[in-house]
């Protein structure tokens, strides 16, 4: 009679993992898979110029600075459901050339305009300023 218990126990255990074996496979069968996001970047030489993308890429943009001047590019519009600005604007050099990286990540379909200024922070707005902007379209 032990016998047949023992036996009637370990069919049980084998019949337990089977199911979860199971589970598991239909499980991982029936998720589809992420899409994996990309990162488009955008130069001073693609200015006005429309760039498509999808919801979860990063755009980012690239563009000359003279920070010792005080001059930084600064967002002035783009729409916040569509796009949303994702980590702090990055300063970097190249030999000589200094420029800064601002990034969006797309949240939503639709379209916008990303218009940024090359100003200093603390003074008005006046007709010099320099504007680089990009339109984005997202699927």
């Amino acid at each position: 009679m032990t016998i047949m218990k023992t036996h009637n126990l370990k069919n049980i255990r084998i019949g337990i993992l089977l199911i979860l074996l199971l589970s598991f496979t239909l499980a991982s069968c029936s998720q589809p898979e992420p899409k994996p996001s990309k990162e488009v970047s955008i130069a001073w030489s693609e200015i006005d110029q429309g760039v498509g993308l999808d919801v979860g890429d990063i755009l980012e943009i690239v563009l000359p600075v003279n920070s010792s001047t005080g001059y930084l590019w600064e967002v002035g519009f783009y729409n916040q459901s569509v796009l949303k600005s994702y980590e702090e604007p990055e300063f970097f050099s190249t030999g000589s050339e200094k420029s800064q990286r601002l990034h969006f990540e797309v949240i939503g379909e639709g379209e916008t305009e990303v218009v940024l200024v090359y100003r200093r922070s603390l003074e008005e707005e006046d007709g010099n300023q320099q504007t680089f902007q990009v339109d984005v379209t997202v699927k």
